[in-house]
C-alpha cells in the first residue's frame, strides 16, 4: 500500500512528458520551414505529395510552408499542379513558382494563375517549338502573367526570351534575365535587375532602361574563355549618367577597369574565375552626361 502509494506520487511529481505536439506552433513552423528548405534543395521538382498526411495541427502547421515552393518543371509535376485547381485554396500558399511555360499553355496553366493570390517569385522556363530561337506568346499567356499583382520577383530560366511587357502591371522589381532577351524592361518600379551572360550570348542586342534601378548584377558563365568586352563598353556607354557607389565581386584576382572617366562603372577580367559582378548604382545630377569618355 506505502509502496504504492510512493510510486503514485513520485509520478506526479514528474515533468510531464514532452513530445513533439508539446511544443508550439511558434516552434513547430520553425522546425518545418528548416525541413522544406533543406527538402527543396536535395529533391528539386518533386511535388509535395503524401509528405503532408500527418496529424491535423501539424498539417494545418505545414501545409503553408510545404507549399510556399512550387516547381512544376515536367509532365509529372504538371500532373500535379493541375489537380491543386481542385483546391484552390492551396495555391493561395505558393509565394515562389518554377513553371515550364509554353507559347499556348493549356487552358488548367492559364487558370492556374488566377489563384496565385500571393506569389511573390516566378521563374519561368519557355519551351520553343523546333527550329524556333524564341517563344511567340499568345496574348493569354501574357495576360495571365500580368494578372500576377503581388510579383515582384521574374526569373526567366530560358537562355532567350520573347517575354514582353504589355501592361503596367506586376509592380516587378527585381528581375533575372539572359543578357540576349528581348525583354521590354520599362518597367518603372525595377529596382534591381541580373543578367546573365553565356556563350549563347549576343550583347548587341542588349538595350535597357535604367532610370529606376539600384542594383545591376552581372552573372557570367564560367565556360567563357574572356570577358565579352564588347558588352561591357556598350553597358558603359548606357551607364554615362549614372554613378558608382558600390562594387561587389566573388572570385580571385582583381579587376581590370573599364571606365567612364571617373567614377569607374564597369569592371572587366582577363580571365574569368569570378562568379558574377553586383554593382550598385545612384543617379547623380551633377554629372554631365557628356563629360565622360570611354576609356580603352
Amino acid at each position: 500500500m506505502a509502496r504504492s502509494t510512493r510510486a503514485a506520487a513520485s509520478a506526479a511529481a514528474a515533468p510531464p512528458r514532452v513530445t513533439l505536439l508539446s511544443l508550439p506552433d511558434e516552434i513547430l513552423a520553425q522546425v518545418f520551414t528548416a525541413l522544406h528548405t533543406r527538402y527543396q534543395h536535395r529533391r528539386i521538382g518533386t511535388p509535395p505529395t503524401h509528405f503532408l498526411q500527418i496529424c491535423k495541427r501539424l498539417y494545418a502547421i505545414a501545409r503553408p510552408i510545404w507549399l510556399s515552393v512550387l516547381v512544376v518543371p515536367e509532365p509529372k509535376t504538371d500532373e500535379y499542379c493541375a489537380k491543386m485547381l481542385e483546391h484552390p485554396t492551396a495555391l493561395a500558399h505558393v509565394k515562389d513558382l518554377q513553371l515550364q511555360l509554353e507559347a499556348d499553355p493549356p487552358a488548367w496553366k492559364l487558370a492556374l494563375f488566377l489563384h496565385l493570390s500571393k506569389l511573390q517569385t516566378l521563374r519561368l522556363r519557355e519551351t520553343s517549338g523546333k527550329n524556333q530561337v524564341r517563344v511567340t506568346y499568345s496574348n493569354e499567356a501574357m495576360l495571365a502573367v500580368e494578372s500576377l499583382t503581388t510579383l515582384s520577383h521574374l526569373h526567366i530560366l530560358s537562355p532567350k526570351t520573347g517575354l514582353i511587357r504589355m501592361s503596367p502591371r506586376p509592380l516587378i522589381r527585381k528581375m533575372d534575365l539572359p543578357i540576349s532577351s528581348h525583354v521590354l524592361l520599362n518597367f518603372r518600379s525595377l529596382e534591381q535587375l541580373t543578367l546573365r551572360i553565356d556563350v549563347d550570348s549576343d550583347p548587341t542586342e542588349c538595350e535597357y532602361n535604367w532610370d529606376t534601378l539600384n542594383a545591376l548584377e552581372f552573372i557570367v558563365d564560367p565556360q567563357l574563355s574572356s570577358t565579352p568586352e564588347l558588352f561591357l563598353r556598350k553597358v558603359a556607354n548606357q551607364l554615362r549618367d549614372l554613378t558608382l557607389i558600390d562594387f561587389d565581386w566573388t572570385g580571385e584576382g582583381g579587376p581590370s577597369q573599364i571606365s567612364i572617366d571617373e567614377p569607374n562603372l564597369v569592371a572587366s577580367y582577363a580571365t574569368i574565375p569570378v562568379l558574377y559582378t553586383l554593382i550598385h548604382l545612384l543617379r547623380d545630377e551633377e554629372f554631365q552626361a557628356d563629360r565622360y569618355v570611354v576609356k580603352r
